[in-house]
């Protein structure tokens, strides 16, 4: 989850990341638990929630949040009324479920041609993604039959994050968004 501010002059605009936010695991969820999981919507409130709680600023101005998941339901979730997400998993004291006025979601593909601005930002954010899991891979080298302990990956991924930044400001540069 990435913060960028874009700055509009006519018609053209500049986006500069500002927070790489990748904090959100998913703490107590169990596979025999009777509720289907919807683990993207579980990361937005995520999201949001510790915008709210720390960056109290972002609910000051419009913001646009571009996803991968749930196209069908976006609508339903821009009207500020719909749930999108059950609260079952408390990230915190009081998670964010439902989109506040300032808030509106947008979908990409990162799988579609990348001809739009939106679909190039989620093409990078897969592409770091798929670098932090395959690093924490090689360096837990692990077999098909390891289980792999959520603290494990939590060590493993600090020694990542430190590059993350940098590798996507370069991504989107590679992608001419950013120059």
């Amino acid at each position: 989850m990435i913060l960028c501010d874009i700055s509009v002059s006519g018609e053209t605009f500049k986006i500069t990341p500002t927070s790489l936010l990748s904090d959100c695991f998913p703490d107590c969820w169990s596979q025999t638990s009777p509720f289907t999981m919807k683990y993207e919507n579980y990361m937005w409130s995520n999201f949001l929630t510790i915008i709210k709680d720390e960056i109290k600023d972002y609910f000051h101005s419009k913001i646009a949040m571009v996803v991968d998941s749930d196209l069908g339901n976006l609508p339903n979730y821009n009207d500020h009324k719909t749930a999108f997400f059950n609260g079952l998993i408390r990230p915190c004291n009081n998670p964010l479920t439902v989109l506040p006025e300032n808030i509106r979601m947008f979908y990409a593909n990162s799988e579609k041609a990348n001809d739009s601005v939106l679909n190039n930002y989620i093409s990078c954010c897969d592409d770091i993604s798929n670098k932090l899991f395959d690093g924490i891979m090689k360096r837990l080298d692990n077999d098909k039959t390891t289980i792999i302990d959520r603290d494990i990956v939590l060590h493993e991924y600090q020694k990542e994050k430190e590059e993350l930044n940098v590798y996507f400001v370069n991504c989107l540069k590679k992608k001419g968004i950013l120059i």
